[in-house]
């Protein structure tokens, strides 16, 4: 599935990117990822991660967005990595990607108990 998975990704965003239609590449991707069956979905998730790690910024986009979509739990020691990493990025996009990582990791979070 991993490799299915890398070569259906880099396809729905080659053909997204060339319409310049970012927020349809994460539709579709969306409608993959729920298709999955739990075993794939944890083999995805880890490429997922691998993004967080290692991707392009577009890459992250679109981990981000399944990850805050399908509330992917296990993602956060992941999340954790990439904000301490953009917090010493000087990019542009860095505070902007920061703030987003610190978003979806407030809500995956589990509640404090009481």
């Amino acid at each position: 599935m991993s490799k299915e998975w890398r070569t259906q990704w880099a396809e729905i965003d080659r053909r997204h990117q060339g319409d310049r239609d970012s927020q349809g590449a994460i539709v579709e991707l969306f409608e993959r990822y729920a298709e999955l069956q739990p075993e794939q979905r944890e083999n995805v998730n880890k490429i997922l991660f691998e993004a967080l790690r290692e991707g392009t910024e577009v890459q992250r986009y679109d981990a981000l967005a399944i990850i805050n979509e399908f509330q992917v739990g296990e993602a956060l020691p992941h999340l954790s990595q990439l904000a301490a990493r953009l917090q010493f990025d000087d990019s542009a996009s860095a505070p902007f990607e920061l703030a987003k990582v610190q978003r979806i990791m407030s809500k995956l979070r589990p509640a404090p108990r009481q």
